[in-house]
């Protein structure tokens, strides 16, 4: 009985592995080719993935610039109100 199961499951591997190619090549011959497919779309996505990360860090830029001046006259102002009041400021 070990054995007929045993090659039972084998035959059914092979076959199922021969659908996946027979389905592979259906689809490639129906005129799209599924590797040029997936190059493309993989290469559109590190584009945009790079798009992304430039302009995000074009913002963190943006924001450090303008928050390094806020950040020094608020660090005047609370040293300033720390020596008028006694009280220490966070």
């Amino acid at each position: 009985m070990e054995k007929k199961g045993n090659a039972l499951a084998w035959l059914a591997l092979i076959v199922g592995i021969l659908a996946l190619i027979l389905a592979w090549s259906a689809y490639n011959r129906a005129g799209a080719d599924l590797e040029t497919q997936v190059d493309e779309q993989i290469e559109e996505t590190v584009d945009e993935t790079d798009n992304s990360a430039a302009a995000a860090n074009a913002d963190v830029e943006a924001d450090t610039d303008t928050t390094d001046e806020e950040t020094t006259d608020d660090t005047e102002n609370d040293a300033s109100a720390e020596v008028e009041t006694g009280a220490v400021v966070e």
